[in-house]
């Protein structure tokens, strides 16, 4: 059965109705979260002159930053489902990934990532060959 956009705004909009405070929350934990991970890690590995082992230490962990985060999301789309589907759900959903399963889940994000930094690697060589210092946080990891 095919549903217009006007049903499925308020099938959507019925859905939230009582909720909308938990699905913010989970929402924000995750942003706060991922920039509480991230933060400490762009300030002391990223200076203005990078030396070759901090850029090295710098991609390392943000790979497995954008692991932890990747996480994380997975967990808050699945609060979504969750609240479309009519089942009952709280804001520490966003952690139940890390609970079952989480060795299907990283190799998930290291699939996705790897396949980012194949897709970005031209751009980078580009970037390299014309001596341009590239922010491979912005184009490896931008999950």
């Amino acid at each position: 059965m095919k549903l217009s956009s006007k049903e499925l705004k308020r099938i959507a909009r019925g859905n939230l109705t009582d909720h909308y405070n938990i699905v913010m929350k989970a929402f924000i934990s995750v942003m706060f979260l991922s920039l509480l991970i991230d933060l400490p890690f762009s300030a002391l590995l990223r200076p203005e002159h990078p030396t070759m082992m901090q850029n090295i230490l710098y991609c390392i962990a943000e790979f497995l930053i954008s692991i932890i985060v990747g996480i994380l999301q997975i967990g808050l789309i699945s609060l979504h489902l969750s609240l479309a589907r009519g089942q009952e759900f709280t804001h520490q959903q966003i952690f139940c990934c890390f609970r079952a399963q989480t060795d299907r889940y990283i190799i998930n994000i290291i699939c996705k990532t790897l396949l980012y930094g194949i897709c970005a690697s031209p751009a980078l060589f580009g970037l390299y060959l014309t001596g341009t210092n590239p922010s491979t946080q912005n184009i490896i990891f931008a999950i």
